[in-house]
């Protein structure tokens, strides 16, 4: 439903005639990937905790979050996946959240001890920000690029229009 408002809100008659100011789709793109959190960590809950696939979709979000947001940005972006998800496990582990298993309750992972749930814990924590980590760099690589670019493709055109005005001049002078 949100996704489908900040769309509508994008679409708009009074949008639709000039395009939104990058600042506000900046704060856009930052709202709903923070509320695409929120809701993945709910389905996280509500759909067997840490065994649920989905978790990786977080993944995903911190990629996304890393092409079209600010390093900075990126990284808070992270950082609440990170406590997102590591309050749903923390949650269900010590019994303050009922936990649903995906699978069963033979194949449930909790009970174990903390100890795998947290190798588990950390190595996705880390996975997340190195996802943020390649994706900013790659990102940023590619802007100054693009910005190298653009600035040659300037240059190019400069020298075109002088090209321009002197076969004018010499034509005319012919």
């Amino acid at each position: 439903v949100y996704n489908f408002l900040f769309l509508s809100y994008l679409k708009r008659p009074a949008a639709a005639a000039r395009p939104a100011p990058p600042v506000i789709v900046n704060r856009l793109a930052n709202a709903q990937i923070s509320l695409d959190l929120l809701a993945l960590a709910a389905l996280l809950h509500f759909a067997g905790g840490m065994e649920n696939p989905f978790a990786y979709y977080f993944i995903f979000h911190m990629i996304i979050a890393g092409i079209l947001l600010s390093r900075r940005a990126s990284y808070l972006q992270a950082a609440l996946a990170a406590s997102l998800f590591l309050i749903v496990i923390a949650m269900e582990e010590f019994g303050l959240w009922e936990h649903n298993c995906i699978y069963g309750a033979s194949s449930c992972c909790l009970g174990a001890g903390p100890l795998p749930l947290l190798g588990s814990s950390a190595a996705f924590v880390g996975t997340l920000f190195l996802a943020v980590y390649m994706a900013t760099s790659i990102s940023l690589r590619l802007r100054r690029q693009e910005a190298t670019l653009a600035e040659a493709n300037l240059r190019l055109e400069e020298k075109d229009r002088i090209k321009s005005n002197y076969v004018l001049r010499v034509s005319h002078d012919i």
